[in-house]
C-alpha cells in the first residue's frame, strides 16, 4: 500500500497504528504517513509608491497562485488608492499551500497649481481653458470674479484627467473664458480667483490671486 501524503506544518515520516472495530473485535494495522510541509511562498518586499503609480508584485515557491485581488498569475500589477496589503496563496503539485503577503504603502504627493494667464486661442491645449492642475485633490472650490466683483465662473467639479501632455493631472471642467461657461463673451482682462482645495490626506489649502484672460 502506498503511503498517504498529508500537508502539515512540520515535514517528516511517521509510523501510525490504526485500530478498527469489526464484528470479530478490534484489528490493528500499521501504515506509514509521510507528512509534507507546504510550499514556502515568497512575495515581493513591501514597497512605497506615490498615489497614481503602478507597482508590480511577484510570488515564487509554488506551482499556482491566488492573490487577494482574485488574480492567479505569479506576477500582477496593482495601482492602489490607499495603503493596501496583498495576500497570495501558493499551491504545489500535492495540493499543499503556503501564504505570504506584501504591503504597498501609498504616499500622497499634495500639489495644486493654477496658471496666471490663459487664452482660448492658445496652441497649447492645456492652456486653452483655465484648469486646476495638481495631484491628490479630492475636493475643490474655484471662484473667479471680474474687476467689479461679479462672479463669472464657479466650479466644484473634481473630475480628474491626465493633462494633454500626458502628465497628472487636471481637475474639473475648466473655465473657457465665457460668462459662467455659457458662451457669452468676456473681454480680455485681469480676474481675481479664490481656490479652496482638500487633498486625500485631509490637508486643506486656500489660494488667492489674479488670472489674465487673453482673447
Amino acid at each position: 500500500q502506498n503511503p498517504t501524503n498529508i500537508c502539515y506544518a512540520t515535514a517528516g515520516t511517521y509510523m501510525v497504528t490504526l485500530t478498527a472495530s469489526n464484528s470479530n473485535g478490534a484489528d490493528t494495522a500499521t501504515t506509514t504517513i509521510v507528512v509534507v510541509s507546504g510550499p514556502t511562498v515568497t512575495a515581493s518586499k513591501d514597497t512605497i509608491i506615490l498615489l497614481g503609480e503602478t507597482d508590480t508584485l511577484t510570488a515564487t515557491g509554488a506551482d499556482t497562485y491566488m492573490w487577494s485581488t482574485g488574480e492567479t498569475g505569479s506576477i500582477i500589477s496593482v495601482t492602489p488608492q490607499t495603503t493596501t496589503t496583498y495576500i497570495v496563496t501558493g499551491t504545489d503539485s500535492l495540493g499543499c499551500t503556503g501564504v505570504d503577503s506584501v504591503t504597498v504603502t501609498v504616499q500622497f504627493e499634495n500639489a495644486v497649481f493654477i496658471p496666471n494667464v490663459f487664452s482660448p486661442n492658445s496652441g497649447n491645449l492645456d492652456n486653452k481653458q483655465l484648469y486646476v492642475f495638481g495631484t491628490g485633490i479630492t475636493l475643490l472650490d474655484l471662484e473667479i470674479y471680474d474687476r467689479w466683483g461679479e462672479r463669472v465662473f464657479k466650479t466644484t467639479e473634481t473630475l480628474q484627467r491626465l493633462r494633454f501632455d500626458g502628465q497628472c493631472c487636471t481637475y474639473g471642467v475648466g473655465w473657457d473664458g465665457t460668462y459662467k461657461n455659457q458662451g457669452k463673451a468676456v473681454n480680455s482682462a485681469v480676474f481675481a480667483y479664490i481656490l479652496k482645495v482638500t487633498f486625500q490626506d485631509g490637508t486643506e489649502v486656500v489660494k488667492e490671486g489674479n488670472i489674465t484672460l487673453i482673447k
